[in-house]
Protein backbone atom coordinates (compact mmCIF):
# COMPACT_ATOMS: atom_id res chain seq x y z
CA UNK A 1 0.00 0.00 0.00
CA UNK A 2 1.11 3.02 -1.06
CA UNK A 3 2.17 5.46 1.93
CA UNK A 4 0.39 8.86 2.98
CA UNK A 5 1.00 11.93 1.07
CA UNK A 6 1.32 14.52 3.18
CA UNK A 7 -0.75 17.67 2.44
CA UNK A 8 2.36 20.28 2.64
CA UNK A 9 4.01 17.63 0.34
CA UNK A 10 5.07 19.05 -3.47
CA UNK A 11 6.63 16.37 -5.57
CA UNK A 12 5.94 17.58 -8.59
CA UNK A 13 8.38 20.67 -10.15
CA UNK A 14 6.27 24.16 -10.03
CA UNK A 15 6.73 24.35 -14.08
CA UNK A 16 2.84 23.64 -14.64
CA UNK A 17 3.74 21.15 -17.34
CA UNK A 18 1.04 18.47 -18.34
CA UNK A 19 3.76 15.59 -17.77
CA UNK A 20 4.01 17.00 -13.94
CA UNK A 21 0.84 17.58 -13.82
CA UNK A 22 -0.10 13.72 -14.92
CA UNK A 23 2.29 12.49 -12.64
CA UNK A 24 0.60 13.92 -9.89
CA UNK A 25 -2.72 12.73 -11.09
CA UNK A 26 -1.20 9.18 -11.52
CA UNK A 27 0.14 9.31 -7.83
CA UNK A 28 -3.15 10.20 -6.60
CA UNK A 29 -5.12 7.63 -8.45
CA UNK A 30 -3.05 4.84 -7.38
CA UNK A 31 -2.47 6.23 -3.41
CA UNK A 32 -4.92 4.00 -1.79
CA UNK A 33 -4.78 6.23 1.89
CA UNK A 34 -6.29 9.08 0.00
CA UNK A 35 -9.29 6.94 -0.64
CA UNK A 36 -9.24 5.61 2.75
CA UNK A 37 -8.87 9.32 4.64
CA UNK A 38 -11.72 11.96 5.49
CA UNK A 39 -13.02 13.66 2.84
CA UNK A 40 -11.86 17.18 4.49
CA UNK A 41 -7.93 15.85 4.72
CA UNK A 42 -8.43 14.22 1.13
CA UNK A 43 -9.14 17.69 -0.62
CA UNK A 44 -5.77 19.04 0.86
CA UNK A 45 -4.25 16.30 -0.20
CA UNK A 46 -5.83 16.36 -3.73
CA UNK A 47 -5.72 20.40 -3.40
CA UNK A 48 -2.11 20.81 -2.49
CA UNK A 49 -0.67 18.19 -5.52
CA UNK A 50 -2.52 19.78 -7.94
CA UNK A 51 -1.46 23.25 -7.05
CA UNK A 52 2.08 22.41 -6.91
CA UNK A 53 1.73 20.93 -9.99
CA UNK A 54 0.11 23.87 -11.62
CA UNK A 55 2.59 26.16 -10.02
CA UNK A 56 -0.65 27.79 -8.55
CA UNK A 57 -0.79 29.64 -5.40
CA UNK A 58 -4.57 29.38 -4.58
CA UNK A 59 -6.42 25.87 -5.44
CA UNK A 60 -9.78 25.43 -4.53
CA UNK A 61 -13.26 22.57 -5.20
CA UNK A 62 -16.82 23.97 -6.08
CA UNK A 63 -19.53 22.10 -6.04
CA UNK A 64 -23.14 22.35 -6.89
CA UNK A 65 -25.97 22.83 -4.47
CA UNK A 66 -28.35 20.42 -3.61
CA UNK A 67 -31.10 22.23 -6.27
CA UNK A 68 -27.78 22.25 -8.86
CA UNK A 69 -28.65 25.74 -8.99
CA UNK A 70 -25.44 27.79 -6.93
CA UNK A 71 -21.82 26.93 -6.82
CA UNK A 72 -20.18 26.85 -3.35
CA UNK A 73 -16.38 26.48 -2.47
CA UNK A 74 -16.25 23.45 -0.85
CA UNK A 75 -12.71 23.80 0.01
CA UNK A 76 -9.63 26.48 -0.76
CA UNK A 77 -6.03 25.48 -0.77
CA UNK A 78 -3.72 28.97 -0.07
CA UNK A 79 0.31 27.90 -0.39
CA UNK A 80 0.90 31.74 0.65
CA UNK A 81 -0.33 31.07 4.16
Amino acid sequence: MPTHLPANACSASKSGSADSLQQVYLELVNNWSIWEMPLPEAFEVVLNRAGCALGSQRVNIWRLDDQREQLACQRLFDCGR
